[in-house]
């Protein structure tokens, strides 16, 4: 926010520009969407030079596309096709801001101007996107001056337009997330293996864009394809299977087990599978599902190539849809003689329905006590490398007769057994189990167990937990058919519970910043304001502070965004350091971050604001570049008395401090109160 107004501009009339200009598109009463942004900084553009036109242009790297341009509302645009082959051009390939006059603009365009003087800065964003802004006059000159106003509006816009993108990012991940797992609850709430074939690809299409894709399951030695959309109505389940080592593409999937992104032909056959003559990019990920290729999921598109990011998605999706298939196929050669299938998909169900990963586990449980039924279960995660038993979660009639075990206990019986072998196992009651170890054996005998069953927990290849379902010895033993129930709801419960951390994963990334493990912007906001209501509900003190790093561009400039980012990193790193584990510090955006200080009087946090300050101003950061030499300039704000303050207006005033420092010499620090 205050970046904007380090450079030295010529008198008042400039800093007056750039404060309209601030003002004017840090208005957080409109909204965060890109195309809004635009058109906010080029109206505040035009407002701030009194321009008759202002225009802002973002390009993608690498191609001649216009990703967007917004005008100036109610202002006649400069034609913009040429503006993009001369005026802007020229600006991004000088990385400095141009001023052209009339004839400069005639002799470069060959053609009479539009304006009669235009300026030209270039903005540089990390999300491999460029571009400019640009202000023009139809009858005036811009003076000379007016140059170090428009760089300095050119680098609060590369700075807003940054933040604007961090948040669609995050909105798309959350997005992602929120249609990922409803399409593979969706998946798993079903055990038909034909509903869930054509479930696969329906669901793909929730989370991805695609012209084709296919879906093929392995038998033996060859790929048979058991759905398709997107070929013209051509239903290729009645095509011949394919040989694996017949086709390079699908070889490559078996062999390697890792998505695959193809643009190119020219070495490989295009299969059937693939699309039509006019398919510009192909993704194939291979299907695994008990550490096994299963199949293969393909996706391609007629328009554009497919990215990495894309890629990762449809092996996310197929990671699903592998355990999906797993658990259909299974249920199908035991449904004959399980009569408990209604019983199974409620469980299922149940377990889907748990909104956290706590919930999920004991929903697991409890519907694996309903689903055998057994006198006890229990589920079990485990970090063998770190000896550590994660969750111990009981059910079951006797669920008070579980008593938990430590690492070595379970690791020396079948549960370690099991998370060795990875497969699931009986364990009658009428003899010893060579399979279980002496304190296991003598355990078993101390609680009187039965008959004990136990099936893996695993994701993605990796074992991570069993459930276990145990009787009295009194009780019947079990069969072969509880097994294959047992583990077919293993497998539906690891998906869930794997579901269940994905979205406690994704809900925390939502608010952390990735570059600094601060708090991010949202989650700032969301425990600041908490902590505001309560303050006003105990009258109690709270202050807050905004940080901003000194000279940051010059570093950047200097040095390259990696060391950039090394400092950030270490900044926040020392400010956590700095101050309380009740208090809470977030990076703001850019090179700014923010502390909110509970039950903290203004004395005291000027104390805490000082203290901050030198501990980074007296110690050189250590980067790549070697020792860098840091300062920060703070602003801090003490929350009224009056019950009215949030913590967007705390953060402002504070903001409003922060800036006077600045503009004194930064490296200091100043309360608004």
């Amino acid at each position: 926010m205050a970046n904007a107004f380090t450079r030295s501009l010529d008198g008042p009339d400039g800093l007056d520009a750039l404060m309209r200009f601030h003002n004017r598109i840090s208005d957080r009463g409109t909204t965060d969407e890109r195309d809004e942004v635009l058109g906010r900084i080029a109206a505040a553009i035009g407002d701030a030079l009194t321009a008759d036109q202002a225009l802002v242009v973002l390009l993608e790297e690498g191609s001649e596309d216009v990703l967007a341009i917004r005008a100036e509302p109610d202002q006649a645009a400069l034609d913009y096709d040429d503006i993009v082959t001369g005026l802007v051009t020229s600006a991004i390939e000088a990385d400095e801001t141009l001023l052209f006059s009339a004839d400069e603009i005639q002799e470069k365009l060959g053609s009479a101007p539009g304006a009669r003087s235009v300026m030209v800065s270039p903005i540089n964003l990390k999300q491999g996107l460029y571009g400019a802004v640009i202000a023009g006059n139809r009858e005036t000159d811009f003076e000379p001056s007016d140059l170090r106003i428009m760089e300095a509006m050119a680098n609060e816009t590369s700075m807003v337009l940054g933040y604007s993108m961090r948040l669609e990012s995050e909105q798309k991940q959350r997005q992602f997330a929120d249609n990922l797992r409803e399409v593979t609850a969706t998946m798993a709430s079903t055990l038909d293996l034909r509903s869930v074939l054509d479930g696969v690809l329906k669901g793909l299409d929730q989370v991805l864009r695609f012209d084709g894709a296919t879906l093929m399951l392995r038998q033996d030695d060859a790929m048979r394809v058991v759905a398709n959309r997107g070929f013209d109505g051509q239903d290729m389940r009645t095509e011949a299977p394919v040989p694996i080592a017949s086709d390079p593409t699908i070889a490559e999937l078996v062999e390697d087990r890792a998505p695959l992104i193809v643009s190119s032909w020219e070495d490989r056959p295009r299969g059937e599978y693939v699309g039509g003559e006019d398919v510009e990019s192909f993704i194939g990920v291979p299907l695994i599902a008990r550490n096994r290729v299963i199949g293969m999921l393909t996706v391609s598109t007629n328009q554009g190539h497919y990215r990495l990011e894309e890629a990762l998605i449809v092996d996310a999706f197929g990671d699903h849809a592998a355990v999906a298939i797993q658990n259909a196929r299974l249920f199908q050669r035991t449904q004959a003689s399980l009569a408990k299938t209604e019983t199974l998909y409620q469980v299922a169900q149940s377990v889907i329905a748990g909104s956290t990963l706590t919930e999920t586990l004991q929903n697991v449980v409890d519907g694996v006590g309903v689903a055998i039924p057994a006198d006890r279960v229990s589920l079990i995660t485990m970090n063998p490398r770190l000896e550590r038993v994660v969750h111990f979660v009981r059910g079951g009639p006797g669920r008070d007769r579980v008593a938990a075990a430590d690492f070595v206990e379970l690791w020396d019986g079948l549960v370690g057994h099991v998370m060795r072998e990875r497969q699931p196992v009986i364990s009658s009651s009428d003899r010893d189990d060579e399979r279980e170890g002496p304190l296991a054996r003598a355990r078993r005998e101390a609680t009187e167990d039965g008959a004990v069953m136990v099936a893996p927990l695993g994701y993605r290849g990796k074992i991570f937990g069993v459930i276990t379902a145990v009787n009295r010895r009194d009780e019947p033993e079990f069969t072969n058919n509880d097994l294959a129930l047992l583990e077919a709801m293993a497998n539906q419960a690891a998906m869930a519970v794997e579901n269940a951390r994905l979205f406690e994963e994704v809900e925390r990334l939502a608010v952390t910043d990735e570059l600094t493990g601060l708090n991010n912007r949202r989650g700032f906001f969301d425990l600041g304001r908490r902590e505001m209501e309560r303050a006003q509900r105990t009258h109690r003190p709270v202050t807050a502070l905004m940080l901003d790093l000194d000279g940051f561009k010059r570093i950047n400039d200097t040095f390259g965004h990696a060391v950039g980012d090394e400092v950030l990193r270490h900044l926040g790193d020392r400010c956590r350091r700095a101050v309380r584990d009740i208090d809470l510090v977030g990076r703001y955006g850019g090179e700014e971050f923010c502390v909110l200080l509970p039950e903290t009087d203004l004395k005291t946090a000027l104390e805490v604001a000082e203290r901050i300050r030198s501990s980074i101003a007296d110690q050189p950061f250590d980067t790549a570049a070697g020792p860098l030499a840091i300062r920060i300039s703070i602003g801090l704000a003490l929350a009224g008395e009056d019950g009215g303050e949030t913590v967007e207006t705390l953060l402002d005033r504070a903001d409003t401090a922060m800036y006077y420092v600045k503009q004194e010499g930064g490296n200091a620090v100043k309360s608004a109160d």
